[in-house]
């Protein structure tokens, strides 16, 4: 489980149901996408990296779910997550990305 503090609630997600997370407009805060919307509160993405081995911080502003990645784009370093939505990903990360993801399937 996942818990974030939404506002004055604190709400508890299966890892499972995380899409992926990024840092927000507003400063200081990020938005979580999940199977059944999006919530946006207070943290630092470095604290989620600990989540373990699905999660893979793709870019400084993205940690992404690995079992949601639908499609990746070596062109535009993009991966399209199952929602649809697409995600950065950094120079640097795509090799490894791409290393885990073959690994993935195997």
């Amino acid at each position: 489980m996942v818990q974030i503090k939404v506002g004055e609630r604190i709400k508890n997600i299966k890892i499972e149901d995380v899409y992926y997370i990024e840092t927000s407009a507003i400063p200081h805060r990020l938005t979580l996408y999940e199977r059944h919307g999006y919530y946006e509160f207070y943290g630092k993405l470095i604290d989620f990296e600990a989540l373990g081995e699905p999660f893979y911080r793709s870019h400084k502003s993205f940690l992404i779910n690995l079992c949601h990645v639908k499609e990746l784009n070596k062109k535009e370093r993009t991966v399209t997550m199952a929602n649809g939505d697409r995600c950065l990903i950094s120079f640097r990360a795509f090799r490894e990305l791409g290393r885990r993801l073959s690994h993935k399937d195997n």
